[in-house]
């Protein structure tokens, strides 16, 4: 029984990091995009300006 108990914890928590995982991979490609968009470049400012 406290095996099975275990066993069930340990896929919460891989569960719970996979959910982490995702997230923080969002974050860093939304970071990445921002990053893109904010970088000093040839009519940077006018092409934020016409995306927002």
């Amino acid at each position: 029984m406290t095996e099975r108990g275990r066993e069930t914890s340990q896929n919460t928590s891989d569960d719970l990091l996979a959910q982490m995982l995702e997230v923080l991979q969002g974050m860093n490609e939304n970071l990445r995009n921002l990053n893109r968009s904010v970088a000093p470049g040839p009519g940077s400012l006018s092409q934020a300006g016409s995306e927002t």
